[in-house]
């Protein structure tokens, strides 16, 4: 039982069980405070049984009245307060609050303007003046007692939210008319009437106590929606009736949710304000405990959901290629794997057929080998054909799985008895004496058959199976000794038996599936703490429901606090005499909405005037001025305008985001640091809207990045000043708005921003207040305040500290002095993940730079560069320096897309195509392409100087015949034709074919002289110098030597380190000019980092020299290439050479002394001739170390391009030994020479006619060589050489276009070394701080003001007067929209903010003690409910133009299955303290006197919960477990309200409820017990119970359908949320109760019932409704039986999509980062209309070099003129395609939407027409709305893709297909039929 501990004396009354407060209501009275008589029942105070209702009005005026205006300023003057009650005191009279029934007050006194007031000394009585009907008596009284209420009705019905509905009665209208003439006097209003609230504005609150028989006063918050009257000509009385709404959403309801949203960039006080308070602790978020993340912007949160994915993938694309290549890799080694055995089972099962299923199977555990005895009468067995098939089937599957995966320990010798293929007949062994019942065919008994005794190692001694290694294991002997001495005897046992060893086959397949299982969820676990890192990163936060709220309502707070700090600005006007109408050009009041009461103009007023006429439109009249003005047409005086002004242009830049976004899709921004390369964006997209202080930090880090780090001050001014241009463009391109960077520079001086980032406190005045109230002002940046004294001696966190004429950057440091500087700008707060702070002494206080552990044991860095190099790192040490990576240091973009970009962006800067936004960049930036960005063809040519015979001609372009080359398939032909003694290809064999390619200075490949596309020329061979003959590097010995296994190898060792000395080996063979060529990040002259490109397979050459001496020094410096064969017995042994070893410093090339030309030789041991004289630090830049990130890296490139690249090279191109038809081995040195001299010698046969090509084919089928098939065209030996001292020539077949098109990418194609340092770094200790010169500094920050400038020089226009602003030119020109926003604001301001306080709605007023996040069990959700990022975007895509914040919460909170509801007075809430919140469940259910009733109260609470499936399942007598909970049972606790999880807590049970609202774990449950039948019941009256069944609901199958979506869909990164587990609907179990009326029953508390079968339960009441009528009030609410068992929370924010398909495209919404390219090759597409679009776009990429919609040129590809736009590249592809062929017209955009004469011909041509829907997207759809047409090409890259013309395309351009326009504005598709 519970610990029932009590807290009051009234040890029965309310007692508690750990969060749940429980009470019986009926037993209340058992034991009163007085009464020492326990268990006595007695009767409650009848005279307390009262009920009450006040409604108090509280109206408030703006000058409302002549007879009330204020002239004091007393806010007291300005409400008036009306109460219809009975009962006000003296305070009450005083601050004029009003009573409907106050009755009489005394003398009255006539004021000089006609009206009446009263002595303030005076008291209230009641009279008989309601009989009254005079128009004195309506004079003399300030109010009349004729008005009353006759009934009021509560209830909570939709949303939740009260609906109260108040009949009034007027008795003979005397309160309604009489007064209402009474107050008028000539014609002007001299007082106020209650009944004038109900149609005033501003409107006024509504405050509603109400009190039962039973409880405490409730007060209602309401504001009226609805009044009606109507005369009762019974009675004389006119009646009416009010309907009120919960007050509670006020302000809510009605303010635009993108006016929140743009409320923090709003130039005039909103950015401030926001900058003041979003590190403030109010403020907030919380975060594993952290309860002061700093919440970000709403604008800046939904970009950061939509760009998530596109992040994810810049910060991890090479990763990410890596994790997806092993996973896509471990997949289809499983799917293998499976195959393997299931054709091994399916074998087994045929062939245990063949014995009839008489066979015994066992499995030795520890050796986890399994055999199989099958039996049989005969001695022999022919083995079905289908047996044999599908055993054949199984090794072919096993064959394929061991020479693909070499290394997972699984080999063909683990084949069934070792067999190649099934035998035909199978023998069966004598083995048992077997003896057969004659009549019942049972076996009766079994001996061995030598008569020996029936023992494990006598049965084990048995000859089974034809191989003597095959014996009985011991595991199957135990089973047939079992079998034999058994009672009942199996009658499957026979004399003859034959063993089918199956080794541990099937076990090895088992643990390999394991182990993959295992890589997979380390590969996926490794993403996905990377997503989470990089989400986290992105976010800021983590999205909990808690957190978003509280960020939405900092907006909310920022924009009231513009509008009410403008109010205080207008106020402070006034009070200098700058309100008055002259000052602000109002000539005539009369002409507002304000009456003429005061000097002064209040805030806000309407302005009438004649209208406005413009050369477009508008209509001016010239009269009456009746129309709407705007207060700018008047002076730019009012500070409405600039209020108006600063919301517009936040509203407008959420309105043009979309559209800044696509004529920036064209310009990304300059990258400056090989980060802003990988980044893709502009260095400040996550910074975009910030203030002069943090651009200030951010531009230092640029600084210490670009000139400190980077360049190394080795650069002049002019670069440096053109540096800091650039990034003025990077920020304005993200911050879009000339205004908002005017408005943040300003005049500011680079003094200014030098200042800012020293921490001179000369320039603190664009810091932050550090106190409020105090003048101690810091700046963001400052993270920590107590840094390194040498640093800081005013307790500061700078940037730079200036030492002499350098300025030092201080801010992070580690403790051996080194300096760092992030590459990413981001929130300040974020900047703790990297970098922690050890806090020792003022003189040793430092930072340690974060490193990040990999889930495979290596380490990388976090986004931070530096100086020194790696070994002088505090972080690194001997043993984790191998695994180190820093890819902001040092890069290798490799990923084809990235390497595009690059080159993309340097053709688009170099040819000044650069226009940001809207402005013309013009600067010439050769000097920063030069200095950084060393790429192009023209730079890569030099890497081919010289080269020759590398690349080849094809065989058209040579004049090879076919017939002249081996067939693609090995019997393709009834007879071998080839000429085995054809060499017309090779060009050392055949001195007159001309096929010499070059590559020349400007990086233009020619053939012959002749200019030549990649796509005529192929590789013939990977050749290699063996021992003074070209052969292939495939068909070399040397090459396969290296398959000698070495002494204690391992299998994995083995085939680890054979496949990278064959990489190694192979990428020897690719020709460079490696003499005269070094990369700027080793070579000798460097001076600065930057970006450089370079051929793979140099750069993977380099990398293999590195594996190769690593391998070398952790191998006791053994080398592991391998120069001799160690003896294995057999008799090729002797053939093998033995080779020159070069030594692991020293590569396999051969320098000429001549020219220096260079090639790859093998050199016989003992030759004097020839030696390897070209050094592998030569290759280096001379350097004998280089630095362990950059060693780290480049091997690890190696080690890629081995796992997955040269992988299937090698497994496609190496030659097999071919044994016997059936057996295929691994070709040894020995063995490949003696079938050289084969093939030699067939060769000669068939040329001397000693042979025909029959025979030699006969021999290549059964001995000769394997492999060639399909993979070589020609293989020839040179017949003039030795031919023992020869490799094979070997003509790769160019057919295969897939491997020419990788090997060409490998030779020709490169990747981009992005470096970020300017020294050369190597593995010396070498420490270093980041210094820049002064001089650079000054010249980089004037030339960011300087280019800011200019931008807002041209894009930015004053708005004059003495509230002067900079807006941009379209807000100026926009006097609609102003006019719109100014009369919206104006309607907030009269209807809700002026009667609201200045603080009302903070966060820490409104929400951090108002809104309540719980689930159904009370369970505090606050930091638990993820919400779904992608849903939060949705709802804001879908709802921005016209919600209001009430409509996105809402939207919000039913989206991720809660309901959202404030809560009036609630016992679980209000309480301060646990011991007050019993006592007040204890006063639940108790009488409560008039005169104890408490003040109304001021404030609600709002609830948002999460709720649960309610139960369903009451009886077990289904065979299902009950669902439901009882929390009380025979007067204790049960043990479910003692164990249930959700109630639980570990909180102190006094938590401070002011502060704790999102760390504790619950709230305390409010529950009472309900009992039907107790005889003691007298508060409860009726109960009724019902049943729906509860069904899975249409939202369940969406949520299961989108679950289902997601991890079938190419995103990488899915965001959830709570969403997920949207599965359960409507109630089951319900009760509805009627009780005596208890204003304090409301939604959600709990009842136990007791006494009813199937309905016992615990129950949440939903709804409730409150009838009070005169003397009576009744309760009734209704509950659901709760369910015991709630839905998880969600463990993640996201998933990450592990097994990608290209079955499903990405909706439009939910952007994708899957860097996977998705081909149409397998779409089913019409193959014509296909065909006819690659065509037109080939020829318009190719011809066609600018847009315009007026310029026409002629394709010859059907001899029409065409239209150089978007329409008119899909008329050429119709036109092409044979429709409209007799039309020449070129249809418009418009055409393609409409439904004329054009869409019937596109019918007749096969194309139908759908309205667009992205998930029905599919390639080669015509997609069109009004302003483009395109045609959809498909999802390529993590985007998608179309041909179009929409802008220029050409090949310059990247070609097509390209991006696809924003699909949000598609509205029509036309599809093909297929």
């Amino acid at each position: 039982m519970a610990d029932e501990k009590i807290q009051t004396s009234n040890a029965s009354i309310a007692r508690q069980c750990n969060r749940i407060i429980y009470i019986e209501p009926n037993d209340v009275y058992d034991r009163d405070c007085g009464n020492k008589q326990v268990g006595e029942t007695l009767t409650p105070k009848y005279e307390d049984f009262c009920i009450s209702f006040n409604l108090i009005i509280e109206q408030f005026q703006r000058f409302k009245t002549e007879g009330t205006a204020s002239s004091n300023n007393n806010e007291d003057d300005e409400t008036k307060t009306y109460s219809i009650e009975w009962g006000l005191t003296q305070e009450d009279m005083v601050k004029r609050r009003t009573s409907v029934l106050q009755g009489d007050r005394g003398e009255y006194i006539t004021n000089p303007d006609g009206s009446v007031s009263f002595k303030v000394d005076d008291y209230n009585y009641l009279t008989t003046y309601f009989t009254d009907l005079s128009y004195d008596s309506y004079y003399k009284k300030t109010e009349i007692e004729g008005l009353g209420v006759e009934s009021g009705q509560i209830s909570y019905e939709s949303w939740y939210t009260p609906t109260i509905v108040i009949k009034f009665v007027d008795v003979r209208g005397s309160f309604l008319f009489g007064r209402e003439e009474a107050i008028h006097v000539d014609e002007k209003l001299t007082a106020d009437n209650v009944f004038g609230a109900f149609f005033t504005m501003p409107y006024p609150l509504f405050r509603l106590q109400v009190k039962g028989f039973l409880g405490k006063p409730v007060t209602y918050q309401l504001t009226c929606s609805s009044f009606k009257g109507n005369f009762n000509s019974q009675t004389g009385n006119f009646e009416a009736t009010a309907t009120f709404i919960g007050y509670s959403w006020s302000l809510l309801t009605d303010i635009p949710f993108a006016y929140l949203v743009a409320a923090p960039y709003a130039t005039y006080i909103g950015k401030d304000y926001w900058d003041r308070h979003v590190n403030t602790k109010e403020w907030g978020l919380w975060d594993d405990g952290d309860t002061t993340v700093p919440p970000p912007k709403l604008k800046e949160l939904f970009r950061d959901i939509e760009k998530a994915d596109e992040k994810f993938e810049s910060e991890y694309s090479a990763a990410s290629a890596e994790q997806n290549e092993i996973l896509q890799s471990t997949n289809t080694e499983k799917t293998l794997l499976n195959e393997v055995n299931t054709s091994l089972d399916k074998f087994i099962n045929s062939l245990e057929g063949n014995v009839g299923g008489n066979y015994i199977t066992a499995k030795d555990d520890e050796q986890k080998k399994e055999q199989i005895l099958l039996f049989h009468s005969a001695n022999n067995l022919k083995v079905s054909q289908e047996t044999i098939t599908l055993y054949d089937k199984f090794y072919e599957k096993l064959t394929e799985y061991c020479n693909t995966y070499t290394s997972s320990g699984i080999s063909k010798d683990k084949a069934p008895n070792k067999w190649t293929a099934c035998p035909k007949d199978l023998t069966f062994y004598k083995t048992f004496n077997v003896n057969v019942n004659a009549n019942t065919g049972n076996v009766t008994s079994i001996s061995l058959s030598a008569n020996k005794q029936v023992t494990i190692e006598n049965i084990q001694k048995l000859t089974v199976c034809q191989s003597t290694k095959f014996k009985i294991s011991k595991a199957l002997a135990q089973v047939i000794r079992d079998n034999i001495n058994s009672e009942s005897k199996s009658n499957f046992f026979k004399n003859n038996a034959s063993l089918i060893d199956l080794s541990d086959l099937k076990s090895l397949i088992t643990d390999r599936i394991k182990i993959l299982n295992n890589q997979e969820s380390d590969v996926v676990q490794q993403v996905e703490e990377k997503v989470n890192y990089e989400i986290k990163k992105i976010l800021g936060f983590k999205p909990f429901i808690g957190n978003i709220f509280k960020i939405i309502f900092c907006h909310l707070e920022t924009f009231v606090h513009i509008m009410k700090d403008s109010a205080r600005e207008i106020k402070a006007q006034a009070d200098t005499g700058q309100r008055s109408p002259d000052y602000l050009g109002i000539h005539d009041i009369t002409n507002t909405d304000q009456l003429n009461v005061s000097k002064d103009v209040t805030p806000w007023p309407a302005i009438y005037d004649r209208g406005k006429k413009t050369s477009e439109c508008g209509y001016e009249t010239e009269e009456l001025a009746n129309r709407y003005g705007w207060v700018g047409d008047i002076s730019h005086n009012f500070i409405e305008e600039k209020v108006v002004y600063a919301i517009q242009e936040g509203i407008q830049d959420l309105a043009m985001a979309s559209q800044k976004n696509e004529q920036a899709q064209s310009f990304t921004g300059f990258p400056i640091t090989p980060y802003d390369l990988a980044y893709g964006k502009s260095p400040f997209t996550n910074v975009r809207e910030t203030n002069i202080s943090d651009l200030s930090g951010y531009l230092s880090m640029r600084v210490a990045s670009i000139i400190g780090v980077l360049s190394g001050n080795n650069i002049n001014t002019k670069l440096a000043s053109l540096l800091g241009k650039m990034d003025a463009y990077n920020f304005y391109l993200v911050n879009g708005s000339s205004s908002s960077l005017k408005n943040i520079m300003g005049d500011k001086t680079k003094d200014d921003i030098k200042g800012i980032s020293y921490c001179d406190n000369k320039f603190d005045k664009w810091g932050f207040s550090v106190k409020e109230g105090t003048n101690d002002r810091h700046h963001n940046f400052e993270i920590v305040k107590k840094i390194k004294d040498s640093y800081n001696n005013q307790s500061r966190h700078p940037m730079f500290k200036k030492v002499n004429n350098d300025d030092v950057f201080v801010h992070w440091y580690d403790n051996k002095g080194n300096g760092f500087v992030s590459t990413s700008l981001k929130r300040y707060s974020d900047y703790k993940e990297e970098f922690t702070f050890e806090k020792n002494d003022k003189k040793n206080t430092y930072f340690t730079p974060n490193l990040y552990n990999n889930s495979n044991g290596t380490i990388s860095s976090l986004d931070w560069i530096y100086n020194c190099n790696s070994k002088s790192l505090s972080v690194l040490n001997d043993d984790n320096s191998k695994s180190y990576t820093n890819k902001y240091m040092f890069n290798i973009v490799t990923e084809t897309n990235k390497v595009s970009e690059i080159m993309n962006k340097y053709d688009q800067i170099k040819e000044g195509n650069c226009k940001v936004i809207d402005y013309e960049v013009t600067d010439d930036f050769s000097d920063y392409l030069n200095t950084f960005m060393k790429v192009g063809k023209e730079h890569t040519a030099k890497y081919f100087k010289g080269v020759y015979h590398m690349l080849s001609g094809n065989k058209a372009k040579l004049g090879i015949k076919d017939d002249n080359l081996l067939s693609d398939t090995l019997y393709g032909k009834s007879k071998v034709k080839y000429n085995f003694a054809y060499n017309g290809w090779d060009f050392r064999q055949n001195p007159k074919l001309k096929n010499e390619v070059v590559v020349n200075e400007k990086g233009d490949i020619l053939l012959d002289g002749e200019s030549t596309s990649i796509e005529d020329l192929v590789i013939q061979q990977f050749k290699v110098i063996h021992f003074g003959t070209e052969c292939n590097i495939f068909g070399c010995p040397f090459y396969y030597l290296q398959n000698t296994r070495r002494n204690k190898e391992d299998d994995v060792e083995y085939n680890t380190r054979v496949s990278h000395v064959k990489a190694m080996l192979f990428l020897h063979t690719f020709k460079y000019d490696y003499y005269n060529t070094n990369l700027n990040v080793f070579s000798k002259t460097k001076k600065t980092g930057g970006l450089e490109e370079v051929p793979k397979g140099y750069l993977l050459l380099m990398s293999s020299l590195l594996w190769r001496q690593r391998y070398a020094k952790e191998h006791n410096n053994v080398d592991p290439v391998t120069y001799r064969s160690i003896p294995n017995g057999s008799k090729f042994d002797a053939d093998s050479d033995i080779y020159k070893n070069p030594g692991i410093d020293t590569t396999f090339f051969v320098r000429e002394n001549v020219n220096n030309n260079i090639f790859f030789r093998t050199i016989e041991y003992g030759n004097r001739s020839f030696f390897y004289n070209y050094k592998v630090k030569e290759l280096f830049g001379g350097l004998e170390t280089i630095d362990y990130n950059i060693e780290n890296q480049l091997i690890g490139l190696f080690e890629d391009f081995v796992n997955n690249t040269f992988s299937k090279i090698s497994s496609q191109y190496e030659i097999k030994d071919q044994v016997s038809t059936n057996v295929v081995k691994q070709y040894t040195s020995g063995k490949l020479k003696f079938d050289i001299e084969s093939l030699y010698e067939h060769v000669q046969n068939i040329k001397n006619k000693k042979e025909t090509s029959i025979t030699f084919e006969v021999w290549l089928r059964n001995q000769g060589l394997h492999g060639w098939v399909e993979h070589y065209s020609a293989l020839n030996v040179d017949t003039t050489k030795n031919i023992k001292k020869q490799g094979l020539k070997m003509l790769f077949n160019e057919n295969d276009t897939d491997s020419q098109n990788l090997f060409k990418d490998l030779y020709l194609g490169s990747y981009v070394i992005a470096d970020s340092c300017s020294r050369r770094m190597t593995k010396s200790d070498f420490k270093s701080e980041i210094k820049v010169n002064d001089s650079l500094y000054e010249s980089y920050i004037n030339g960011f003001i300087e280019a800011t400038k200019n931008i807002t020089d041209k894009n930015s226009v004053s708005t004059g007067g003495d509230n002067n602003m900079y807006v941009s030119p379209e807000t100026l020109q926009n006097r609609d929209l102003s006019l719109a926003v100014y009369y919206y604001l104006k309607n907030l301001w009269d209807k809700w903010l002026v009667i609201s306080k200045d603080d009302a709605f903070d966060v820490k007023n409104y929400f951090n003690p108002n809104f309540i996040f719980i689930d159904s069990f009370y369970f505090n959700t606050f930091h638990h409910l993820a919400i779904n990022c992608q849903t939060l975007l949705r709802a804001w895509q879908e709802l921005a133009d016209n919600a209001s914040l009430f409509n996105f919460l809402s939207r919000l909170v039913s989206d991720h299955d809660c309901m959202m509801l404030p809560v009036p007075d609630y016992i679980g809430f209000n309480g301060k303290s646990q011991k007050q919140d019993i006592e007040m469940m204890e006063n639940l259910f108790r009488p409560l006197s008039y005169n104890a009733m408490e003040a109304p109260s001021n404030s609600n609470k709002f609830v948002i919960m999460y709720t649960y499936r309610p139960s369903s399942n009451s009886s077990e007598d289904n065979g299902y477990r009950v669902d439901h909970y009882d929390i009380w049972s025979h007067g204790k606790f049960t043990k479910e309200a003692e164990q249930l999880f959700g109630f639980k807590t570990t909180n102190s049970v006094d938590f401070d409820r002011d502060t704790d609202f999102a760390t504790k774990e619950g709230y305390n449950v409010p529950s009472f017990g309900i009992a039907f039948s107790r005889q003691n019941n007298h508060i409860f009256k009726n109960i009724n119970a019902s049943m729906d069944n509860p069904v899975m609901t249409e939202q369940a199958i969406k949520a299961q359908y989108n679950i289902a979506k997601q991890y079938g869909s190419d995103k990488k990164v899915c965001f959830i949320g709570q969403d997920t587990f949207n599965i359960f609907s409507n109630y089951s179990y319900s009760v509805t109760v009627e009780m005596m009326g208890n204003a304090q029953i409301c939604p959600l508390m709990y009842f136990q019932l007791l006494n009813i079968p199937l309905w016992r339960g615990t129950y949440m009441i939903y709804k409730v409704s409150h009838n009070m009528t005169a003397g009576n009030m009744t309760t009734t609410f209704t509950g659901m039986k709760m369910n015991k068992y709630a839905q998880p929370f969600n463990t993640k924010f996201f998933i990450y999509n592990k097994t990608r398909t290209d079955k499903s495209e990405p909706s439009d919404n939910s952007s994708s980062c899957d860097g996977n390219n998705k081909t149409n090759s397998s779409v089913n597409v019409n193959q014509q209309w296909k065909s006819s679009v690659e065509k037109v776009a080939q020829w318009y990429q190719n011809n066609v070099h600018d847009y315009s919609q007026n310029s026409f040129i002629k394709c010859p590809l059907f001899n029409k003129n065409i239209r150089k736009d978007c329409s008119g590249f899909v008329m050429a592809c119709l036109w092409m395609y044979g429709a409209f062929k007799e039309d020449k017209q070129i249809y418009s955009s418009s055409n393609f939407i409409s439904n004329g004469n054009f869409a019937k011909e596109m019918n007749k041509y096969g194309f139908e027409k759908h309205s667009f829907d992205i998930n029905n997207l599919k390639p080669y759809d015509i997609i069109a709305y009004d302003g483009h047409v395109e045609i959809y090409n498909g999802y390529q890259n993590g985007k998608h893709t179309s041909w179009s013309w929409g802008n220029v395309h050409d090949s310059k351009k990247g070609g097509l297909p390209c991006a696809t326009a924003s699909l949000k504005k598609y509205t029509t598709i036309w599809r093909i039929n297929i």
